[in-house]
């Protein structure tokens, strides 16, 4: 069962992307999409089934993003 705040991060992630979309875009930047990787590893039911952004590429573009 995930945590209060393992669905917390999933759904901040989703907004964000959401947000970037916006109303008529279907694009998202690359820290909306390592936040949402991120967010989404505890939900992930088939590791060797690994998306195109590794968890270390996700959390390095995270903390580039906040140190600026």
């Amino acid at each position: 069962m995930p945590t209060e705040a393992e669905v917390k991060a999933l759904a901040d992630a989703m907004w964000q992307l959401l947000d970037d979309m916006d109303g008529d875009s279907q694009s998202v930047c690359l820290a909306a999409k390592a936040k949402a990787r991120i967010a989404f590893e505890p939900f992930n039911d088939e590791p060797e089934a690994s998306p195109d952004m590794t968890m270390e590429q996700a959390r390095e573009i995270v903390s580039r993003c906040e140190r600026n």
